[in-house]
């Protein structure tokens, strides 16, 4: 939600036999000089990440809906928060693309507080062991778009306030 820009990035497994060690690695995309970046000391199996910048072929639209709010009522004492979002992810390259995108949804800090995500289910969740980040991998097809819809809804008690959202 705050920055609706397509990264290129690439994980492998180091296969070398001995130890790779840390230092500055070159990073070329299709031939040309981008930057470099620092590896660090890599063993037999380790995984490495490297990031080649934005993907300026792949744009995602982020569509908030308005919040909506529901009152206590009759038949519950508690407030409840709507957050929903609408993502289209469009491909503009000629050839199929996996896309990750990442968020992150609140985590109730007591048990008066519950937050139930909506919408399309995560393909993960806790990503890289933090709490509340949540990622969705799609497959997007050569110059097609992908639709992706989520939310969340907070549920607490009509006596308390809620901030950090």
């Amino acid at each position: 939600r705050l920055d609706p820009r397509a990264i290129l990035t690439t994980e492998a497994s180091y296969q070398g036999q001995a130890p790779l060690i840390p230092g500055t690695v070159a990073l070329y995309r299709d031939g040309n000089f981008i930057g470099n970046s620092h590896l660090a000391e890599l063993k037999a199996g380790e995984l490495m990440k490297l990031s080649f910048g934005e993907d300026d072929r792949v744009k995602i639209l982020f569509q908030p809906t308005p919040e909506k709010t529901t009152q206590p009522g009759l038949l519950s004492s508690r407030k409840r928060l709507d957050y929903n979002y609408q993502i289209i992810i469009n491909n503009q390259h000629t050839d199929n693309r996996s896309v990750k995108l990442y968020d992150t949804i609140p985590i109730a800090n007591t048990s008066d507080i519950s937050v139930t995500l909506t919408g399309d289910v995560p393909s993960l969740k806790d990503v890289e062991n933090k709490k509340g980040v949540t990622a969705w991998v799609r497959d997007v097809p050569a110059g097609a778009k992908v639709q992706l819809n989520y939310g969340y809804s907070v549920s607490y008690p009509q006596d308390q306030s809620l901030t950090g959202l």
